[in-house]
């Protein structure tokens, strides 16, 4: 059943599992970010590669959006 605006109305579950299917790939994601450095840094073993890499790809990701 849809209201005067058009929107219809959603089961508080369906919201809850959306929700927690975001929060799923965001702490993956905070996860990956925040160990990445520390692989790049032995990897390229220089701090100024490892945050040039890290930038570089940070501007890759808004371009994309």
């Amino acid at each position: 059943m849809s209201d005067a605006n058009g929107f219809s109305f959603v089961p508080l579950y369906k919201l809850m599992g959306f929700v927690k299917g975001l929060f799923a790939v965001q702490t993956f994601r905070g996860s990956t970010w925040a160990t990445l450095p520390l692989y790049l840094k032995e990897l390229t073993g220089s701090k100024l590669a490892t945050g040039m890499i890290i930038t570089d790809s940070a501007i890759e990701r808004i371009s994309i959006v």
